[in-house]
């Protein structure tokens, strides 16, 4: 963060800089958590459908009250829905902590770029504030130049 002040803002803009660099790496180890859970339940559910067709084609299940039966009268059965629901509701339960991370450093970003005609009032300031931008967008990956993404 102190590269920052480098570009001479004042306390009250470093700090809000520092808080959406602060957003956007919480965003992006968000966004990897998430990935990382729908990996999970896509493996989960390959494995469990995987392991249902090669179970139910051995024996040669006609009506769907044998396979409710085939499938309710082994603990393992249970086990392998209980573990796919579970990965899919913390699936879920990640996504929308995601878009609320992304909403926060969004607006928080979105703020920045409504204010900076006064947060750099004068010419001088003006000029740095393009130097500053540059450098969020080359280190941050943070764009500051334009609201929509």
């Amino acid at each position: 963060m102190k590269e920052l002040s480098r570009y001479h803002v004042d306390e009250p803009t470093q700090y809000i800089l520092e808080s959406v660099i602060n957003k956007k790496e919480k965003l992006s180890a968000t966004q990897k958590s998430m990935n990382k859970w729908k990996w999970v339940f896509f493996v989960c559910l390959l494995f469990g459908i995987s392991y249902l067709f090669v179970f139910t084609s051995r024996l040669n299940l006609i009506a769907f009250s044998d396979f409710i039966q085939f499938f309710l009268g082994d603990s393992k059965h249970l086990l392998l829905l209980i573990i796919i629901f579970s990965t899919y509701f913390r699936m879920i339960q990640m996504q929308k902590q995601c878009d609320k991370v992304e909403k926060e450093f969004n607006d928080l970003r979105c703020e920045i770029i409504q204010k900076s005609k006064d947060i750099w009032s004068t010419p001088a300031q003006w000029e740095s504030r393009k130097d500053l931008y540059a450098a969020m967008k080359q280190t941050y990956d943070i764009n500051l130049y334009h609201e929509n993404k």
